[in-house]
Order: structure tokens, then sequence, then C-alpha cells
């Protein structure tokens, strides 16, 4: 029999599902809030950056 290690075994699911559960709890630290708050921002900026140097190269 061949195994297919690609797939989630359900202990897989759980911690991906505890470590989301984790991460959205309101009791963290203001410290980690206001970096995560930040490290959202910066990738929203550079997201748009990404988006508007693609069109402008579009264009040459």
């Amino acid at each position: 029999m061949i195994r297919d290690d690609s797939a989630f075994s359900p202990q897989d699911v759980i911690a991906t599902t505890t470590a989301t559960s984790a991460s959205t709890d309101p009791a963290r630290s203001p410290e980690k809030l206001k970096r995560d708050l930040l490290s959202e921002k910066v990738r929203t900026e550079n997201r748009e950056r990404k988006k508007r140097w693609r069109e402008q190269n579009e264009d040459r």
C-alpha cells in the first residue's frame, strides 16, 4: 500500500483549528495586538504597492 503523506491527519486539522482559535483570542497582550495590527497595515500597503507596480508594468 502506498502512503500519501500530503494528506492532513485528524491531528493536523485539530492543531490548525486550535492555532487559529488561539490567534483570535481577545485576551492577547496589547503589545502583540499592536504588532499584529502594524503587520497587517504593512501587508496591506505592500499588496497595494505591488498591484500598482503590476499595472504600471502592463503599460510598458
